[in-house]
């Protein structure tokens, strides 16, 4: 028999149509009647309408047919949705015929699942009721942004979660705190978290270290979309479609799944793109030491750069995540940022050293477009990226991806293999990557990376002075030829002198600055001062002056005239000291005379500066007046060469330039000077050990990069620590004894605790410096959240060159723009595109390298203006939701999308678009009378009369595919009035190719008819084919309790003869279940079902006919000519039904707004096909 649509295809309720934990369930009889008021759901209270709610209710699509005919394709769409607008209709389904609510509403909760650890780990216990908790991690690792979602996961060392808990970031707030160990200072960024929700229990965390691999029960856990039910509902189309047609625009592609409303969260001084670089400090090395688990090497290394490991267990290298290998297996751990190893006990390590460096990112974006949407993407970075630190992040159905080279060689991928992945040439900069999915049009993908191009390795290219004591005497100046210096070396006296020219001898070597004392102490090897000991000075007071005089500069010519207090000038007895800048550094140019009226330029005895001491001036001893013109300083300088990417990135480089310092037209010279022929006094004090003095970088302008200094004298190994040098490291431990100080801007050395030494040379074994910063005059970024408040994106940097402030507001159209910078926010999104320049003339200017003919507008052209990408801040106020209570609402919101909103047409979809119309039929219609409605082919008809009576079928027949209509014979319309109308749909179902977040729907075959903007568009959910079905069907000897699709150990020698007596269904009585009849002898037994549970009783004497309550009917009949003999006890029949009944979750959410609602009456549509 044929299946009826109109009386086979039926709505049933669950067994509880509630939204108690326990509503829904297995299906029942009751059919949910067409038409009624609240046949599927209860009223909608004044406070649901308030405060919003989510009600669900499971339903059931029946075949009722009394055979097992196929109800071919079935599917169900919501054709109308509810006319209130703070009302929405959403269907899924979870595929069980058994679960409640609580299974489903599990089923949406897990729209995001546990991800990557986080950079970030739990600081200290958060207790139980807490709606706050602390984090620490790296100062330059990325604030978690607003809405975000993390896993709280209480973890064992193999990984078995025993408790965990999802939370929603409802406010962030941060700061550097230093912290201080065994092996001295560090910072760590501490970050305070405001949740949506209170802690459900205490979680315990961990005090602050400066390992980047932190043990901690509770692992911090990033979370990535599981998207675990897919969703379907209705939309409006927006605007007209015609015939041929591939693409559609709807209203929104999303549907309002959980209640929410908006808050703001300020977001205030925060710092866009920060990476951090691993920099090799040296070529390869090897390191020796007795051996130990854990072991701590001298500097930190490179990741994957361990090439040779001798230690108790096989160890080949490293993975770049921390992790020591053979092969593929993990060996123990490596922390790079320390060098602990641990896992083995290690005697030796052939590896690179290496530091970190935290520096703003360079950016590239890519806008996607309809032109050049797509999943692959080939990209060429304006600078060449360090390991590990290239990121591409892109836009997919309003969610932010990442796919990350996390570990550092080469490889991109995301928190799933879902994601997207790809690859990155460290040597040519090009990247290729492959995303989960087709990026949101409107937005950007955005490519971000640090360089390593503003270091330099210096061991074995640069020579550090000579160790010395350096101090200046309290009564400068000195008489020449008078002084004399007394200490204690290993309790032993010591003696040196200086003569009249300034040289030291003794038990030492050095100078003395006659003109403003001060004294260079180089001690014999064997007079090294005792640390704690003090030096005993003796010397004759001349009368000098000191002071500061105005002089006149003209480029790096500097004159000027000594107050007349300092004169007349002692010969050979004059310094001075000129403010100048080179690039972007500050430098002090010194002079001094040569005691024959010549002035010589002379080296900064704090960094360097200076050039060869040359003859460069003159000084007049009686009048004071001088003059000298100072030579050219060489270093490496940031230069634009062009542009990355057509009129968008500035392209900078380093270039080595040799040029004379600047010296502003007034400046203010400092002197020192002894008079000629005045009186002097004898003195002498005791001055305090003021340490070893060691200028590692002197001749360079560059600065010395914390992390990276490594060098032996006198018979130890010395290295820095956040600006602490430290001696005598302990292998077990890490720890190591302070010894002296670094200036990192000059790269002095101060050693107060050396301990014994024998002097000898310095020889540097890691040391790196840095040119500086690059500038950058381009900047694409994303905001701590979205969507932003309009108007609220504010940018501001500082100039590399003037260091002047340039700053912008967006509009409420997201327009940035202001002096010197000009530039867009997406406020929906949560992107800012700004670059910083301005306009000139550009005839003229076509030679110079920022010139771009692409940034060309009319006369002018766009020229660049560096900035200080670490000055680069902004604010911006994002919009997040407003936590509502989980049990007011009916379900938790935490792992769900913070807008509510779930996407209900998806790639792949099938959508119907539909449209109701009207056709007016002929007066006075007559028996037999074919009237055809000129819209052919139609998919619904019902006829109303004039006055909205619903005319019986019975009064007429229809054939849909000519939309011809025959009247009855006979025909009896005396209950209505005519005319009659015919009310009827027309729609098209198509494929979805492809969808946007602009409601831009592609169709894989194009509209066979026009619509109108009055139509509706309805993704499908779909079930296939709906039929009566006994997929499985075995025996099995022994009945284990154990529901298995698959027999269970040995099968019976005996056999039901199924070929010859099939099991017996029918569409109306069949249920999806699991059946085993089990033998409780060699005649029969009990039936059970897996959820059902035991049933009845069988015996092989008779028809097997379990009656299915609801319908009275059986669910199945096995004959009893099928049984052959042999059968014994806890021998079982096992086999499967599945009805042709489909559960359907209808999900209803309201909105929170005015208690007054329109009409929230929606309708269903079951669909499919039949024979």
């Amino acid at each position: 028999m044929a299946i009826d649509a109109n009386t086979d295809i039926k709505l049933l309720e669950s067994e509880r149509m509630t939204d108690t934990a326990d509503g829904g369930g297995r299906m029942t009889g009751s059919v949910v009647d067409d038409g009624e008021v609240n046949n599927i759901f209860q009223d909608i209270s004044r406070l649901d309408s308030t405060y919003g709610r989510l009600n669900l209710r499971k339903v059931y699509m029946a075949v009722r047919s009394l055979g097992t005919e196929t109800y071919l394709g079935g599917h169900v769409i919501v054709t109308r949705p509810p006319a209130a607008t703070n009302v929405s209709v959403t269907l899924f389904t979870t595929g069980s015929v058994t679960d409640v609510r609580t299974g489903a509403q599990n089923r949406i909760e897990s729209y995001v699942t546990s991800g990557p650890l986080s950079a970030y780990y739990l600081y200290g216990n958060q207790p139980q009721g807490s709606k706050a908790i602390s984090l620490f991690g790296r100062v330059e690792s990325s604030l978690p942004e607003v809405g975000e979602v993390i896993l709280l996961s209480v973890e064992d060392g193999a990984g078995v979660v025993s408790a965990e808990q999802y939370v929603r970031i409802q406010d962030v707030n941060s700061e550097v705190r230093t912290f201080t160990d065994g092996s001295g200072e560090y910072q760590r960024k501490i970050v305070t978290l405001i949740l949506t929700t209170a802690l459900r229990q205490t979680f315990a965390g961990a005090e602050a270290s400066r390992l980047s691999n932190v043990g901690v029960a509770t692992k911090v856990r990033a979370t990535t979309v599981a998207d675990a039910a897919q969703y379907f509902g209705v939309t409006k189309l927006n605007g007209d479609v015609f015939e041929n047609d591939l693409e559609i625009t709807v209203d929104s592609i999303f549907s309002q799944l959980v209640p929410s409303t908006r808050r703001e969260v300020p977001i205030s001084a925060a710092r866009p793109g920060l990476t951090l670089n691993y920099v090799a400090i040296a070529a390869p090395l090897s390191e020796t030491f007795a051996g130990g688990n854990p072991v701590y090497l001298q500097r930190g290394l490179f990741p994957r750069s361990i090439t040779a490991v001798a230690a108790s267990t096989t160890i080949t290298g490293d993975d770049g995540l921390g992790n020591l290998i053979q092969g593929s297996t993990d060996r123990g751990d490596v922390d790079y940022d320390s060098g602990r190893l641990s896992g083995a006990t290690i005697t030796s390590v052939t590896y690179t050293p290496a530091t970190t460096v935290s520096q703003s990112a360079c950016t590239v974006g890519v806008k996607i477009q309809l032109a050049n949407q797509g999943t692959v993407y080939v990209q060429t970075m304006p600078v060449l990226p360090a390991p590990k630190t290239l990121r591409v992040e892109y836009r997919f159905l309003g969610k932010w991806y990442a796919l990350a080279d996390r570990k550092g060689d080469g490889t991109l991928e995301g928190a799933t293999a879902a994601e997207g992945g790809g690859t990155v040439d460290y040597i040519t900069g090009n990247v290729v990557v492959t995303l989960g999915g087709l990026p949101d049009i409107g937005s950007f993908l955005i490519y971000s990376c640090g360089q390593n191009t503003d270091y330099v390795q210096r061991s074995g290219t640069v020579t550090p002075t000579t160790p010395a004591v350096e101090f200046s005497v309290a009564n400068a100046p000195v008489e020449p030829g008078t002084m004399t210096f007394a200490w204690y070396s290993g309790a032993v006296l010591k003696n040196a002198t200086a003569n009249s020219g300034g040289v030291i001898s003794g038990d030492a070597t050095g100078t003395v600055v006659h003109q403003d004392g001060f004294v260079t102490f180089v001690p014999n090897s064997n007079a090294w001062p005792d640390g704690n000991s003090a030096l005993s000075i003796g010397y004759t007071k001349g009368t000098g002056a000191a002071g500061t005089v105005t002089a006149s500069a003209t480029g790096p010519l500097v004159t000027g005239t000594i107050a007349a207090g300092g004169l007349p000038i002692a010969p050979g007895n004059l310094v001075l000291r000129v403010p100048a800048t080179w690039a972007d550094r500050t430098v002090n140019l010194y002079a001094k005379d040569d005691g024959s009226g010549n002035l010589i330029t002379a080296p900064d005895r704090k960094g360097g500066y200076g050039s060869a001491p040359v003859v460069a001036g003159s000084i007049d001893y009686t009048t004071g007046a001088f003059s000298i013109q100072f030579g050219t300083f060489t270093a490496n300088v940031y230069t634009q060469v062009g542009f990355a990417n057509v009129g968008q990135t500035p392209k900078y480089t380093w270039e080595s330039v040799t040029a004379v310092p600047t010296i502003i037209a007034t400046p203010l010279v400092q002197f020192w000077a002894r008079k000629a022929a005045a009186g002097s006094v004898v003195a002498s004090e005791e001055v305090d050990f003021p340490g070893i003095s060691i200028y590692l970088t002197r001749g360079l302008i560059d600065s010395t990069v914390p992390g990276s200094v490594w060098f032996s004298w006198g018979g130890k190994e010395y290295f820095d620590r956040n600006g602490k040098i430290l001696r005598d490291l302990v292998r077990g431990t890490g720890v190591a004894t302070e010894a002296g100080t670094i200036d990192y801007s000059t790269g002095e050395v101060r050693l107060t605790n050396y301990g014994a030494s024998s002097g000898g040379s310095v020889t540097i074994k890691t040391l790196l410096t840095s040119n500086g910063t690059l500038p950058t005059s381009y900047l694409l970024f994303r905001t701590p959240g979205s969507p932003v408040r309009p108007a609220s994106v504010y940018v501001q940097a500082l100039r590399a060159d003037t260091g002047a402030l340039i700053s912008a507001t967006s509009d409420t159209g997201g327009t940035i723009s202001g002096a010197g910078i000009e530039g867009e926010a997406d406020h929906d999104m949560g992107w800012v595109k700004v670059r910083f320049g301005v306009y000139v003339t550009a005839a003229g200017n076509e030679s110079e390298p920022w010139y771009d003919a692409a940034n060309v507008v009319g006369p002018n052209v766009f020229k660049p203006i560096p900035v200080n990408p670490n000055s680069i801040t902004f604010n911006c106020v994002v919009l997040t939701n407003l936590p509502l209570d989980a049990a007011l609402l009916g379900i938790d919101p935490v792992r769900l999308p913070q807008t509510g909103k779930v996407p209900i047409i998806r790639e792949g979809n099938v959508i119907v678009i539909s449209e109701a119309r009207a056709y007016t039929m002929p007066g006075s219609l007559t028996a037999g009378q074919v009237v055809t409605i000129p819209d052919a082919p139609i998919a619904q008809l019902e006829i109303v009369d004039a006055d909205g009576d619903v005319v019986p079928l019975s009064k007429y027949t229809a054939e849909l595919l000519t939309a011809g209509i025959t009247m009855a014979t006979p025909l009896d319309l005396s209950l209505f009035t005519q005319p009659l109308v015919a009310r009827y749909v027309v729609e098209n179902m198509r494929l979805v190719s492809s969808v946007d977040l602009s409601g831009k729907v592609s169709l894989v075959a194009p509209l066979d008819r026009d619509f109108s903007d009055d139509a509706v568009v309805s993704s499908a959910l779909l079930f296939g084919d709906l039929q009566a079905q006994n997929p499985i069907f075995f025996d099995q000897q022994t009945w284990t309790g154990a529901w298995d699709n698959d027999r269970i150990g040995s099968g019976t020698t005996s056999e039901y003869n199924r070929t010859l007596y099939p099991l017996e269904l029918v569409n109306k009585n069949t249920i999806s279940e699991r059946w085993a009849l089990i033998f409780t002898s060699s005649t029969g037994g009990t039936i059970v079902g897996e959820t059902t549970g035991a049933i009845g009783s069988f015996s092989t004497s008779l028809d097997c006919a379990p009656v299915n309550p609801v319908t009275g009917e059986p669910y199945f009949t096995l004959k009893k000519e099928g049984w052959g003999t042999g059968w014994a006890t806890n021998n079982v029949l096992r086999f499967n039904t599945i009805g042709p009944n489909a559960p359907i979750w209808v999900a209803r959410t309201v909105i929170p707004g005015a208690s007054a609602l329109e009409d929230d009456y929606f309708r269903l549509q079951m669909r499919g096909d039949a024979d």
